[in-house]
């Protein structure tokens, strides 16, 4: 982590780091109480940090490797974007989605907004059907 990073850089890397360590203390103690945190893509939005923290718990529990790198960030005044590749393996089901035990690799990026140095609303934004097709979920697009 350099130095010279903006605040809100450092922050979402380490929020990644947090993340990426399976703790759930750790990986809500840099989100505010009363955070919005959604997934677009699973169609969830998560409001406080004791309901973001439940469902991070079922998320480790569902790929238990799960990792966030950080590939880029940018920011400007309280707001952060971040682009980041997540990796993982279905080990257990989440949600709907049931457990494939094949492992997936996707592109994404954040979009967060601080107050007070903690994040208060998170967006994560990547590609479902990029991901299902991995799992074996969906058929690939060349069978089509």
């Amino acid at each position: 982590m350099a130095m010279n990073e903006p605040h809100g850089v450092r922050v979402l890397r380490q929020c990644l780091d947090d993340f990426n360590s399976h703790d759930l203390q750790r990986a809500s103690r840099l989100y505010r109480d009363d955070v919005t945190h959604s997934i677009p893509a699973l169609q969830v939005a998560w409001h406080g940090r004791e309901v973001r923290q439940q469902a991070l718990g079922r998320i480790f529990l569902a790929s238990s490797d799960i990792h966030m790198r950080l590939t880029s960030a940018l920011c400007e005044g309280d707001r952060v974007v971040g682009e980041w590749i997540m990796t993982g393996t279905s080990e257990r089901p989440f949600g709907d989605l049931p457990a494939t035990g094949r492992r997936f690799q996707v592109r994404g990026a954040t979009c967060a907004t601080l107050s007070g140095g903690r994040v208060h609303h998170q967006a994560d934004y990547w590609d479902l059907p990029t991901v299902l097709r991995q799992l074996g979920l969906l058929l690939p697009r060349s069978s089509r």
